[in-house]
């Protein structure tokens, strides 16, 4: 299998589910404004609220930084993840890892963490549920970074599936409490690189769906000591995450039914303070870094 065949497929098997809808070569601008919108989905008769991995790496392109491989999970540590529980958690990881690299067109590193995705995914049963259109998808868009990540994102948010699926649910949480606590680290060692308004923005708005996260590992909470662990660390740091201050100004959305659109008028802002954002870097970078070893 040539290279650009392995390409394909290592980012159909990160994607982790089969293309529900029919292959197209081009993207709508309705199909862009989906991939943009964080993951809803229900779970256990609750409603779960999770960012998209697309707005995560539209940040970190806006901020212009230099490409640093060394805040990643190296792929190195994959042959360390021995339980499911490591590899799920970790293909959550490798996932966020993976946006960052794209973002910043790192295609030798790229193709080093598809063959760790591929690999942890053959491990845990989940490398079939890819299919022969979403990689004539990827194919055809191979050469459009933005594309690449419309296409992530938008099979990233049909991870719900896993979840309506009984003996895969503990898997699906996992993934996605992985790819949750990567993207709330790499945020915070890249405000700790260079101080943003929209960093910490970001930052704080993890607290909306950090008790997303929580509902989705409390069913686990006695299967293992892991998940017990696990669950125990996020309302740590949830903890910090009530010391933000959110502001929300109601106001009337506009109407135009002569195309059929809505705007959303109402403005909200949020804030973070000094001792909340340095208490949640140390508690997301303690949780972390003892996931990935």
């Amino acid at each position: 299998m040539n290279i650009r065949h392995t390409f394909i497929l290592l980012l159909c098997i990160f994607t982790l589910f089969s293309c529900t809808e029919k292959s197209s070569k081009t993207e709508t601008k309705s199909d862009y404004v989906k991939a943009e919108k964080n993951l809803v989905g229900l779970f256990n008769g609750k409603i779960f609220c999770i960012p998209s991995p697309y707005k995560f790496a539209q940040h970190i392109l806006n901020l212009q930084l230099p490409y640093n491989p060394t805040i990643l999970n190296s792929t190195a540590h994959k042959f360390l993840y021995e339980s499911t529980f490591k590899k799920c958690i970790n293909l959550g990881i490798y996932g966020i890892d993976l946006a960052y690299i794209n973002t910043h067109e790192q295609s030798t590193d790229a193709l080093q963490y598809f063959s760790a995705i591929k690999s942890i995914s053959d491990e845990v049963g989940i490398s079939d549920v890819f299919d022969i259109q979403t990689i004539e998808r990827v194919e055809n868009n191979i050469e459009s970074k933005d594309s690449m990540l419309f296409i992530l994102s938008n099979k990233y948010r049909e991870i719900d599936l896993l979840l309506k699926t009984e003996n895969q649910k503990n898997l699906a949480a996992l993934i996605l409490t992985g790819s949750w606590l990567e993207s709330l680290y790499l945020l915070t060692e890249l405000e700790k690189e260079r101080p943003h308004s929209q960093t910490r923005e970001h930052i704080s708005e993890h607290m909306f769906s950090a008790n997303s996260i929580l509902g989705l590992l409390k069913p686990f909470y006695n299967t293992g000591e892991e998940y017990k662990l696990l669950t125990d660390k996020i309302v740590d740091i949830c903890y910090w995450f009530d010391g933000v201050s959110y502001d929300y100004t109601y106001s009337k959305p506009i109407t135009y039914p002569e195309i059929k659109r809505t705007v959303f008028t109402s403005k909200s802002s949020i804030k973070i303070y000094p001792e909340h954002l340095e208490n949640i870097t140390k508690q997301v970078n303690e949780l972390r870094n003892s996931l990935i070893k």
